[in-house]
């Protein structure tokens, strides 16, 4: 960062953006959850996305490229509706 600086002191326009605003990239630095928990929170909000942008859970298990009865396990495991 002091290559990237005109000044003689680093500021903070000097950091990278995700640097100064973990938010921006979707995670945060200080407080990232495990894998398994990100997976499953992605999992959820694309089951509820389908959800509420298509008519019928058929359409919205075949937007997500799974069987209807996979959809009905998930929407049951995370207590959707």
């Amino acid at each position: 960062m002091a290559l990237m600086s005109d000044e003689a002191i680093i500021g903070e326009e000097d950091v990278p953006l995700e640097l100064r605003d973990p938010e921006v990239v979707g995670l945060s630095a200080r407080a990232q959850p495990p894998l398994r928990q990100a997976v499953e929170n992605l999992e959820k909000k694309m089951v509820k996305d389908a959800l509420e942008n298509h008519e019928t859970d058929y359409m919205a298990a075949q937007f997500l490229g799974i069987h209807p009865a996979t959809l009905w396990r998930k929407i049951v495991k995370y207590h959707i509706r």
